[in-house]
């Protein structure tokens, strides 16, 4: 007879056994991910995922080669041998497992691609209680309700996430490692060693570190429309191209072949402005750089996408034919000479042929590979001079003879690049930080770098606790670098430029090295912290050699009747959506200018002059005020002082003062969502005995009018104030 404890008893039983198929089921999913990970080179399929500490992980993380040749190495005096005996060891090692079972291959780009990224893997308790809730929301979508499997499904998904996150950070140190190494062998001026069996080693791991280039040099053709042959670059120094020895490795060859001074213009598309807006920017470069008496080829460099033949001939025709128009500011400032307005030795450097997306097709539709920030990482690449000045279509250079200036400098020379701080926005500190933010800051200065063994046996450079730099990590900030123009000697910088453009190919680093994309707000194009991080972790350099000055805030010092800030007592205000850069021993010497405030003024849009003409009306009939509208009518950007603003890390509040809390403050009602936005920056911030003190620099009549006078070469017929 069938009773009610027996029909309880045979419930419970069938409860018992689903739980215990859901737990096989969930065990049998494990086994398949874990055969899965396996045959990607990511794990043992005979060890099953058990919670790992990534933080401590980390500490366990070692150079392979170091572990069975360190001593080996250390006895060796000579680099050849030295590079002879890492990658051969290096070939060894990577057919072999690690103790856990993971691989130390180096990686491949469709490993990399494949790697499933999660930045919550660093916050455990915050990933799983995620999780739960999706997997709740889902069940009762369904009409179903939670059972216990749902949390160990969801801890065993953690397991499985932070063991292949360790893992990956393991494989990424590594990697980054044998880059560091393989440019002290086979890029650097001390190394390029290229006999006996360093030659194969040279190519066969550059083809493995860098896999997304192809064998193939970009494509050269002058303004003539001649092409050169394949794998032929242009000669500016015969001497130094005569001298080089050819090389079989693609690296090598491209670094060694390299010769002459030039002009290097990045040429891309960005999703928040208009396509002519930025060919028009090109072009008005050209003519600026003509009108500064520029002797030195430029080289226009591209993906084939970017560029089409009817924007090639209006570069041609701003860089050879008679300039239709000249400001009388600018004849007045500068003398016509016979050399005046030089016609420009313009090529196009069209890159395509040295991405290898017949191997690796995924790079065609890669959001990396075609974002604006690997195209200018590409440009210092594969540009055929030695040495460049890098100018993105947003600078305007100021000075005749900019260029050889930087070239001659002791600091250049000594460290092979010149880079430029952009303006100390506190926006650029995140209000919120992502999960992760710290985490894979702590990885990129402990791991990507040269370590101490590094140092040891090949003499890389640890980084230092530069100013600059640590401003960046230790204030937490997003962005530093300035963009718009760089000086780079590509044969001592090379191997961190290359290690540059690896780094952006992985996900994990985008928690903390944000994409151009994520500025768009702010209409920045790009993004290219990547070239600083590279040469750290190059370790080619003792330091790297930034401008000591950062951006600094250049126009019309503000009256202290309309100041922005109008609590404002002692600080005094320039207020532009342009920034400079001056040079360190000289405020008073701008080295360029941006070119924001200028494209917001020439926009069809009429907002923005009536915005900054309105801002300058304030005593109708007074002579100053008649003086100050003229000059806002005159042009775009009247410049008559340089204001540098402080450097803080954060708002600074003094309740006993009337100034400004920060440096740079947003405008945010005066520039339209399509426009550049506008700032009002000061050379005191906090008062009091707390505040910290910038500077103002008033220039001569001569110095301003000579500024002024390449803003209207830049801005040309578009100064026509009528609208």
């Amino acid at each position: 007879m069938i009773t009610i404890q027996s029909l309880k008893r045979v419930s419970q039983n069938l409860l018992l056994r689903r739980r215990v198929l859901l737990l096989l089921l969930a065990i049998t999913i494990l086994v398949y991910q874990a055969s899965t990970f396996t045959s990607r080179g990511f794990g043992s399929s005979s060890v099953p995922f058990v919670k790992v500490d990534i933080q401590k992980q980390r500490d366990t993380i070692k150079n392979p080669v170091y572990l069975e040749v360190r001593d080996q190495l250390e006895r060796e005096e000579k680099l050849e041998n030295k590079c002879s005996i890492y990658f051969n060891k290096l070939n060894k090692v990577q057919t072999k497992k690690t103790a856990s079972g993971g691989s130390n291959r180096i990686m491949s780009l469709d490993e990399i691609n494949a790697f499933s990224y999660d930045n919550l893997v660093y916050k455990e308790k915050k990933f799983i209680r995620q999780k739960l809730l999706e997997m709740k929301i889902l069940l009762n979508k369904k009409g179903r309700k939670m059972v216990d499997s749902g949390r160990l499904q969801v801890e065993n998904e953690y397991a499985k996430l932070s063991t292949l996150t360790a893992d990956y950070e393991r494989r990424v140190a590594q990697d980054f490692r044998h880059m560091a190494i393989y440019g002290k062998c086979f890029v650097e001026e001390s190394g390029d060693l290229d006999i006996g069996k360093t030659r194969d080693q040279c190519q066969e791991y550059g083809a493995q570190l860098y896999p997304w280039l192809s064998n193939s040099l970009p494509r050269f053709e002058n303004w003539k429309n001649e092409i050169l042959p394949a794998n032929e670059i242009p000669i500016y120094d015969e001497r130094k191209y005569a001298a080089a020895k050819p090389s079989k490795c693609f690296v090598q060859d491209l670094k060694r072949r390299s010769n002459g001074k030039g002009i290097v213009i990045p040429v891309y598309f960005s999703s928040n402005k208009k396509r002519q807006d930025m060919v028009d920017n090109v072009v008005r470069l050209i003519r600026v750089l003509r009108g500064l008496k520029n002797k030195l080829p430029i080289q226009l460099v591209y993906r084939d996408l970017a560029l089409n033949g009817h924007e090639r001939n209006q570069f041609i025709r701003a860089a050879r034919d008679d300039l239709k128009f000249i400001p009388q500011s600018f004849n007045d400032t500068h003398p016509i000479t016979d050399d005046s307005f030089p016609q420009q030795d313009i090529w196009f450097v069209k890159t395509d042929s040295s991405i290898n997306t017949k191997k690796f097709p995924l790079i065609l539709k890669s959001a990396v590979f075609n974002s604006t920030d690997f195209n200018y990482g590409l440009s210092t690449i594969l540009n055929s001079f030695e040495e460049f000045v890098l100018l993105t279509p947003h600078a305007i250079p100021m000075t005749e003879g900019f260029a050889n200036d930087f070239f001659d400098d002791e600091k250049y020379q000594v460290g092979g690049l010149t880079l430029f701080k952009g303006p100390t926005l506190y926006g650029y500190k995140p209000s919120k930080f992502q999960e992760g933010f710290h985490e894979v800051a702590s990885f990129v200065k402990n791991l990507l770098m040269p370590w101490r063994d590094d140092s040891r046996v090949f003499g890389l450079n640890l980084r230092r606790n530069d100013p600059a730099i640590a401003r960046f990590y230790d204030g937490s900030f997003v962005k530093m670098i300035d963009p718009s123009m760089m000086v780079i000697n590509k044969s001592k910088a090379f191997s961190g430029l290359l290690i540059g453009c690896n780094f952006q190919m992985h996900k994990l680093f985008k928690t903390r090295f944000y994409s151009a994309k994520h500025f768009d707000h702010e209409g920045d194009d790009i993004n290219p912290e990547f070239i600083w991080v590279g040469q750290e972790a190059a370790g080619t350099f003792d330091r790297i050699n930034f401008n000591m000055e950062y951006a600094v805030s250049v126009g019309l010092q503000t009256p202290k009747q309309i100041m922005s800030s109008k609590v404002a007592t002692m600080a005094h205000e320039i207020c532009s959506s342009s920034w400079g850069q001056v040079v360190e021993d000289d405020n008073s010497k701008l080295v360029y200018l941006t070119t924001h405030q200028l494209e917001n003024w020439k926009d069809k849009d009429a907002h923005f002059r009536l915005r900054l003409r309105h801002k300058f009306t304030y005593v109708a009939g007074s002579n100053e005020q008649e003086e100050l509208y003229s000059k806002t009518f005159e042009r775009p950007l009247y410049i008559s002082h340089i204001l540098k603003p402080p450097t803080i890390v954060s708002p600074m509040f003094d309740e006993n003062s009337r100034e400004p809390d920060q440096a740079w403050i947003l405008q945010p009602d005066f520039a339209t969502p399509k426009e550049f936005p506008y700032w009002c920056t000061y050379d005191l911030v906090g008062g009091g005995t707390s505040g910290v003190r910038g500077g103002l620099v008033g220039l001569t009549g001569e110095l301003s009018a000579k500024y002024n006078a390449v803003v209207d070469l830049w801005m040309g017929e578009d100064n026509d104030v009528d609208f």
